[in-house]
């Protein structure tokens, strides 16, 4: 298993301006000498991202067999914006705190080894949310954890077992 990581520094977040890009690296790895198809690099890419729509367009563009993964810095820093949107005044910050701790802390969903564990933590998660009368259920439901859950099948920083000790890993190719 080998991994090369590409790096994208640019100003401008465009659609056109990330198509190039991995444009450019699609055409490097089909340009090896080795053919791409037969070794079935194009089908290990993974990319990595803040959620931002022109990037993943222009990833899947020219990698449709790309996976796609997410900041879960990003991903946190926008559920404690929404968290203070969304809440009163009153809102004990120990209250943020701690939805955030169970969602990116060590036993918190983000961090689940199977999807059983990870289940399990969604469901302590959103009773949680509901006992303290905070209304971002249905925004962790659309927005956060579904890219935890993205996240966590393609197997980043380990693969995530389905309960029965099986362990799949996705990413042989990184392009970030």
């Amino acid at each position: 298993m080998w991994a090369r990581c590409c790096m994208l520094i640019h100003g401008y977040g465009k659609f056109l301006t990330y198509l190039n890009f991995f444009s450019h690296i699609n055409g490097a790895l089909q340009g090896y000498g080795v053919s791409a198809s037969e070794f079935r690099l194009l089908d290990n890419v993974v990319t990595g991202s803040n959620d931002e729509n022109a990037l993943i367009n222009a990833a899947k563009t020219a990698f449709p067999n790309s996976l796609q993964l997410f900041c879960m810095l990003h991903v946190k820093d926008n559920v404690r914006h929404k968290l203070t949107s969304v809440t009163s005044v009153g809102t004990a910050i120990t209250i943020h705190e701690c939805i955030l701790l169970c969602i990116f802390g060590s036993c918190g969903v983000a961090d689940a080894m199977n999807e059983v564990e990870q289940d399990n933590r969604v469901a302590k998660l959103l009773q949680y949310v509901h006992q303290q009368n905070v209304d971002c259920i249905e925004y962790l439901q659309d927005r956060v954890l579904p890219k935890i859950t993205n996240n966590n099948r393609c197997g980043t920083n380990r693969g995530l077992d389905n309960g029965s000790g099986q362990t799949t890993t996705a990413s042989l190719q990184t392009t970030y």
